[in-house]
């Protein structure tokens, strides 16, 4: 859609009503085209996202632009659009190995006073500025928990809660090591 009119009513000015209608219609139809072009570019990028991902690239399409004309417009024309790129996502944070985690979530637990869901745990990691790990923390922290069943023991319907430590509140007595 081209905005016919616009640099005539820009070069001329505004001097009567109807120039002001021509300029309310060119500007309303600029502000149309506009967002026609947002969503067409948003979808555009959907589109590179996915095709990145299909090829088994593994970070997502992220537009970084080539020079100042691209970001400037008193710089010249933008550049093609070659000039965006693949690039890596930055990398997952680095989470802690078993038997820091193991003793960390304990902690929080205790802290906690009463079995935690998962949910919580992952808040609790937020909370203390922490990360599980991963590209999927809550995926990893399952993994993790399970592997620290000799540790940790999920409680039906309450949680997770340190193996050895009897916790009243929902009537959890540990076992017997004598078994």
């Amino acid at each position: 859609m081209r905005l016919s009119g616009l640099n005539t009513v820009m070069i001329t000015g505004v001097s009567s009503m109807s120039d002001f209608a021509k300029a309310d219609d060119v500007v309303s139809r600029a502000i149309e085209r506009e967002a026609a072009l947002r969503k067409e570019l948003d979808e555009l990028r959907v589109f590179l996202s996915v095709y990145h991902k299909l090829r088994g690239q593994s970070g997502d399409y992220v537009p970084i632009l080539a020079n100042t004309a691209d970001t400037d417009p008193t710089v010249g024309a933008q550049s093609a659009p070659d000039s965006f790129v693949y690039a890596e996502p930055p990398p997952p944070p680095k989470g802690m190995r078993q038997p820091e985690f193991v003793a960390f979530v304990r902690a929080m637990m205790l802290e906690h006073g009463r079995p935690m869901q998962q949910h919580e745990i992952m808040k609790g990691f937020k909370k203390r500025g922490r990360h599980v790990g991963g590209n999927n923390e809550l995926s990893n922290l399952k993994a993790k928990l399970w592997r620290a069943k000799e540790h940790i023991v999920s409680i039906a319907g309450s949680g997770y809660w340190p193996i050895d430590v009897a916790c009243p509140a929902v009537s959890y007595t540990p076992p017997d090591d004598e078994l």
